[in-house]
C-alpha cells in the first residue's frame, strides 16, 4: 500500500514537459554586409544592451534585429522554411524611428545579418519566410 501511494505521488508530482515555445512567422530581410557587426561592436563598446548577452553569444549562427527592443541581448532561434533551427543573437531592434512599424506593416519578423541571409536565400530563395522564437 505504501509503495502504491509513493508511486502515485511521484506520478502526480512529476512535472509535465514544457510546451514548445511558439514562434512568430513572417518574412526575413537583411542588414547590409558589415552593418550588424558595427551594431554589435557599438553596443559592446557602450554597454547598450537591454539584456546583457550570454557569455557564449559569439558562438551563435548569426545575429538578427526584431521589432521588439526588449529582445536585444537575448538569444533566439530562427527556423528556416525546411525546419532547420539557427541560434542567433538579437543584436538590434526596429526602435522608435519607424523601423518597428515598417517591419510590422511588411510582415518582417527579423532582419538577419548579411552572412546568415546569404546562406538562407541560397538554400531557400527569396522571399525568405522565417519563424523566430
Amino acid at each position: 500500500m505504501t509503495r502504491a501511494v509513493l508511486l502515485l505521488s511521484a506520478v502526480i508530482l512529476w512535472p509535465a514537459p514544457a510546451a514548445p515555445a511558439v514562434g512568430v512567422t513572417g518574412w526575413a530581410s537583411a542588414y547590409a554586409p558589415g552593418r550588424m557587426a558595427e551594431v554589435i561592436r557599438y553596443r559592446l563598446d557602450n554597454d547598450l544592451w537591454r539584456t546583457p548577452p550570454r557569455f557564449d553569444w559569439y558562438q551563435a549562427h548569426g545575429a538578427i534585429a526584431t521589432n521588439n527592443c526588449a529582445d536585444v541581448g537575448q538569444m533566439a532561434t530562427v527556423i528556416d522554411p525546411a525546419g532547420r533551427e539557427w541560434r542567433v543573437l538579437v543584436a538590434d531592434c526596429g526602435g522608435r524611428d519607424g523601423g518597428a512599424d515598417w517591419m510590422t506593416q511588411n510582415g518582417i519578423v527579423a532582419e538577419l545579418d548579411a552572412r546568415l541571409w546569404a546562406q538562407l536565400i541560397e538554400r531557400h530563395g527569396r522571399p525568405l519566410e522565417a519563424t523566430v522564437k
